[in-house]
C-alpha cells in the first residue's frame, strides 16, 4: 500500500506511450526467451548422431574361391566402440540387411537364420554376425577380381547404417611353406 500511495495522483500525457513500450519491452524479452529455449532445444538435437551411422565391416574370409566349395560367408558387423547413447546393435531389422558392391546392382540378401548377436566379456563392443551365401556374393562380383563391398541395413528407430570392406575373387593365395 505504501508504494501505490506514493504514485501521483495524475498521469502524464505520455503515460500510454511508457506502457505500450513497457509492454512491447516484454514481449519481446518472453519471445527472445522462447526463441533461446527453441536453440537450445536445437543444439541439444544436434548433438544426436546423424544418420546414417558407420560400421566397421569385416568378413571371415577375404578371398572368394568359386572352386573352394565353400558354402557361407560371414560378415561381422561392429559399431566401434560402441553405438551412440539410445542406440542398440540389437535393435537392428535383420530384415534390411543387404551386401551389395559399390556402383552394382542390387544386393544379396543374409541367411536370416543365420543372423546372431555376439556379446563381448568386458568389452562395450558387440558385433552382429551375418551369413551370405558365397555362390550369391560371387555372382554379385562377377567380372571382379576384387570389389569394394558394402553391408547395410536398418535400425528400428529408422536409422540406417553401413560397413564398407573388400573382398577378393579368384582362388586363394599359397602361402610358401616355411
Amino acid at each position: 500500500m505504501r508504494y501505490i500511495s506514493s504514485l501521483p495522483r495524475r498521469l502524464p500525457a505520455n503515460s500510454g506511450i511508457i506502457a505500450i513500450i513497457v509492454i512491447t519491452v516484454m514481449e519481446v524479452l518472453i519471445i527472445s526467451g522462447l526463441w533461446l529455449d527453441r536453440l537450445k532445444l536445437d543444439d541439444m538435437a544436434s548433438s544426436a548422431p546423424l544418420c546414417p551411422l558407420s560400421a566397421t565391416l569385416r568378413f571371415d574370409v577375404r578371398t572368394l574361391d568359386p572352386a573352394g566349395g565353400r558354402p557361407s560367408i560371414t560378415a561381422r558387423i561392429r559399431f566401434a566402440p560402441s553405438l551412440p547413447t539410445g542406440y542398440d546393435i540389437e535393435n537392428i531389422d535383420p530384415s534390411t540387411l543387404q551386401l551389395y558392391v559399390e556402383g552394382g546392382t542390387p544386393g544379396v540378401k543374409p541367411d536370416l537364420s543365420s543372423v546372431r548377436l555376439q556379446r563381448h566379456g568386458g568389452y562395450s563392443a558387440s558385433e552382429l554376425h551375418v551369413t551370405f551365401r558365397q555362390d550369391e556374393v560371387i555372382r554379385l562380383l562377377e567380372g571382379r577380381t576384387a570389389a569394394r563391398v558394402f553391408v547395410g541395413g536398418t535400425l528400428a528407430n529408422g536409422c540406417q547404417f553401413e560397413g564398407r570392406d573388400t573382398l577378393l575373387l579368384g582362388p586363394e593365395p599359397v602361402l610358401p611353406a616355411e
